[in-house]
């Protein structure tokens, strides 16, 4: 599969798990029966594209020779940022990250994950699946020699083993 299908994949899969974060938020906060439904996906949709879209930006630096190698040794681990961020929204009220709110229709307060944390946990839930790192590359020890005094020293050192593209 070439990278620009990889990278097309890798954005259709942050848009689905975007979409179904802000569809579940959706239900459990201003669901208003069928139509609101109907409204929200759309939103949905435009939101979680917006957010793809943005990761992609801020994504840029991480093809950069160096910090490639950095993000590409961490491999899927990367993915942790996501579940990380979920967690984030889930328990936001036990971390403190919960306000109160007033309904402009109705007047009553309702309580709510705090705005800029919830953007926050919301790209970073997706940052990490449009921006995975194409492959992992292995790291194995090596062994060199240096004669920095009277008696050799043995240091190891992290070389990769697959061949650098960009060099």
């Amino acid at each position: 599969m070439g990278d620009i299908a990889k990278t097309l994949l890798k954005c259709g899969v942050g848009f689905v798990v975007g979409w179904v974060i802000y569809m579940v938020a959706m239900v459990l906060t201003v669901y208003d029966g069928a139509l609101s439904l109907i409204f929200q996906a759309i939103m949905a949709s435009i939101c979680s594209g917006v957010f793809v879209a943005a990761a992609l930006l801020v994504g840029l630096p991480l093809r950069a020779p160096k910090i490639r190698e950095v993000w590409s040794a961490i491999g899927w681990w990367s993915l942790i940022l996501s579940f990380v961020a979920v967690g984030v929204m889930v328990f936001h009220a036990r971390l403190g990250l919960q306000t109160e709110l007033v309904d402009p229709e109705t007047k009553e307060p309702v309580k709510t994950m705090l705005p800029m944390a919830a953007l926050i946990c919301y790209f970073m839930a997706i940052f990490p699946i449009v921006n995975l790192p194409r492959n992992k590359r292995p790291i194995k020890l090596v062994q060199t020699r240096t004669t920095s005094g009277p008696v050799s020293e043995v240091w190891h050192r992290l070389v990769f083993w697959e061949e650098r593209a960009c060099h």
